[in-house]
């Protein structure tokens, strides 16, 4: 439809222990190779290593792809930026910083790094950003923490507090 050769969508179900159920559905397609892309893989993928190109320029709709592609909002906004080095999310970072006049963190996750924003600062995140522009990702503009978990850490809290308040008589 938009004029752009894909191979037939591949869907499958993994399987995998780390999620609930032991698997997970995927599907994906593969565009035909196409010159006119060439330029975007040497611009991100130079040597063949994935790149934040140090003439990236921050905008509103850039932030919201990278958000809808890797964001997720648990408790706080975290981009899973696995595939760039500290340094480029450090530099993402500091764009992001500016631009919002926030702190955002890189945090080392599992076998990469991420990009964190507090939940403190999620208005001003998605004030920047804008209303989720499809259905199926409206649940990326709300905290996905359960209302189980949420009611579970304030009990904790308020033991906390409560033996902290009683160990002081």
């Amino acid at each position: 439809k938009m004029g752009i050769e894909c191979s037939p969508i591949i869907s499958r179900i993994i399987k995998n222990n780390r999620y609930k159920n032991g698997e997970y559905f995927q599907s994906f397609l593969q565009t035909k190779r196409y010159e006119t892309f060439e330029s975007f893989r040497d611009l991100w993928y130079p040597k063949g290593k994935k790149i934040i190109s140090r003439d990236f320029s921050l905008t509103k709709d850039s932030l919201l792809q990278a958000y809808l592609c890797d964001g997720n909002f648990y408790r706080e906004i975290r981009f899973c930026l696995d595939a760039f080095s500290r340094n480029d999310l450090i530099f993402l970072k500091n764009l992001i910083d500016k631009k919002l006049g926030i702190n955002s963190k890189v945090r080392e996750a599992g076998s990469g790094f991420h990009l964190v924003i507090n939940k403190s600062d999620s208005k001003i995140f998605f004030d920047y950003i804008g209303e989720c522009p499809v259905s199926c990702y409206k649940y990326k503009w709300k905290d996905n923490e359960s209302e189980e978990m949420k009611i579970k850490k304030r009990l904790k809290a308020r033991e906390v507090y409560k033996i902290k308040k009683d160990g002081k008589k």
